[in-house]
């Protein structure tokens, strides 16, 4: 297996060269997922290898928060709670879960999990997991909602300081479960280089932005994946990841393009895991930062934002047409006010401000992911007098500058957080998530006013008005725009069977059945 390892990362350097309503659903009493369907008995290890497109330099799903690295600490960590494939609620460490009130949740915790490290896993653990929350930057937003966390006997109960539907799900896609020892007494390397959760799988190797080794562990007190093994290295460019798993170098090529799956659509030896993806990219300004507190600044510069072509790109990608995207269902909407692609007058609302393309505007726009839109977007400003200077940062690098608004324009990435279209109001929250969901530092007051209503309200009229009101004034001013759904489609020999993708991109190997 060194042998191989050793070949994944040549071949990873080489490419990277190349090229609903309110979630209550009824309480199951299940237990953790059962057995994979069992392949042929063999006593040789099952192992895989697989690519991503990043592998972050840490491990901690909280603050390295990309589908990437969710997807890696999914295999090591549990949750209070579990979102299935269709955003379902599912056990993880609770059992059973119930709403007492406004304010107050129970959870059931099955006690019989156990940590990496041999420990038992205790309430005291499931407590300073939720506690912890309000002391990261990252889930400070929700950690600070929480009243209190107590336990009687195998009861969780958490208590929230106010009524918001959007709290309880965004707490539990936050809230893995960790051991409090652990992470109390090894610091940042108990965290990010060296997780210890519960999960089927534990981490045995990671080199930061090179290599994970995830393997399962004989204390696992339920029953263990089919796959002993998974050897995870990053490959940027999607048609590289692809030519590895032609090759046989690789099983399983994650998110990949439609040029990808047209190639493996050829293959006898492949398959093709395609789904629907609540996962978009969008573009947005630091509203805070002049001139791109001038809304009619922003509104030129998405007036040459040609969203059809952008989205024709890589074999075609669903354009986004809400401005509260995608987890919005029955509330998904439309806004009149938007700019569409005109560079005419773009030029015009530009010209009007002093920018021609002999005057042009600088503007430096931040992203971590390679993407040919942003480049077509860097095309089309040109014409318009706008000089956009596009800045590829590894990912890491990308959250220092994030958080804290040090950027003009920002091409990222929003998935939906707890399957509840809820947490979509975040983006837009200045008062409660500015700098953590709201990265555009963004601030209407009559916003503001919606999104608090639409937090407690249960009245499905007053949600829909509610909702088209907002459409109207984010699309008018446009802080943030939702360019593409990102796509689900992966490559994998026919061999590999049982992956799980969900909606916001997370991939998951617990149940994945392998037969070499």
């Amino acid at each position: 297996m060194k042998k191989l390892v050793v070949l994944l990362l040549i071949l990873a350097l080489t490419f990277s060269i190349v090229a609903c309503n309110k979630n209550e659903p009824a309480a199951p009493s299940a237990a953790p997922s059962a057995a994979p369907s069992a392949a042929p008995a063999s006593t040789a290890p099952v192992e895989i290898a697989i690519a991503f497109s990043v592998i972050a330099n840490g491990l901690c799903p909280i603050t390295e928060d990309i589908n990437t690295t969710i997807s890696v600490t999914n295999h090591v960590y549990d949750r209070l709670v579990e979102l299935d494939v269709n955003f379902n609620w599912a056990p993880g460490v609770a059992k059973t879960w119930k709403q007492v009130d406004d304010y107050t949740w129970e959870f059931e915790i099955n006690l019989d999990h156990v940590f990496q490290n041999g420990e038992k896993l205790t309430m005291e653990d499931v407590i300073f997991s939720v506690e912890r929350l309000a002391t990261l930057p990252k889930s400070q937003d929700v950690g600070v909602l929480v009243e209190s966390v107590t336990a009687n006997g195998n009861v969780l109960t958490i208590k929230t300081t106010e009524h918001n539907n959007a709290i309880i799900p965004r707490l539990l896609d936050m809230g893995v479960v960790v051991n409090k020892k652990y992470v109390e007494s090894g610091g940042d390397d108990a965290v990010f280089l060296n997780p210890i959760g519960t999960g089927p799988y534990k981490v045995t190797e990671f080199t930061p932005g090179t290599i994970v080794v995830l393997e399962t562990w004989d204390g696992y007190p339920f029953a263990k994946p089919q796959i002993d093994k998974i050897t995870i290295t990053p490959i940027p460019d999607a048609m590289n990841r692809y030519i590895a798993v032609e090759s046989g170098q690789l099983q399983y090529a994650g998110l990949v393009t439609a040029m990808e799956v047209d190639a493996a659509n050829s293959k006898s030896n492949l398959s093709v895991y395609k789904g629907n993806s609540s996962h978009i990219i969008p573009f947005g300004f630091n509203c805070e930062r002049k001139p791109f507190d001038n809304v009619n600044i922003r509104r030129a510069i998405i007036h040459a934002l040609d969203l059809e072509s952008i989205c024709a790109l890589n074999g075609g990608r669903d354009i986004v047409h809400s401005m509260l995207f995608p987890g919005f269902s029955d509330l998904y909407v439309d806004s009149p006010g938007f700019p569409e692609f005109n560079l005419d007058k773009a030029r015009e609302l530009l010209e009007a401000e002093g920018y021609t393309p002999a005057n042009p505007l600088r503007m430096e726009t931040l992203y971590f992911r390679p993407d040919p839109g942003v480049e077509y977007f860097q095309s089309d400003l040109k014409k318009v007098g706008v000089d956009l200077v596009t800045n590829l940062v590894e990912f890491s690098v990308f959250l220092t500058k994030e958080g804290p608004g040090d950027f003009d324009g920002l091409w990222t990435s929003n998935p939906n957080r707890g399957g509840t279209w809820l947490t979509d109001l975040d983006r837009f929250d200045y008062d409660n998530f500015l700098g953590m969901r709201n990265l555009a530092r963004w601030r209407n007051q009559r916003a503001q006013e919606i999104i608090a209503e639409m937090r407690t309200s249960n009245d499905q009229a007053r949600l829909k008005a509610l909702s088209v009101e907002l459409n109207e004034i984010i699309g008018y001013e446009v802080p943030i725009v939702g360019i593409f759904y990102n796509p689900i489609l992966s490559v994998m020999t026919n061999k590999l069977s049982g992956v799980e993708i969900k909606p916001n991109l997370q991939q998951g190997f617990r149940n994945a059945v392998y037969n070499p």
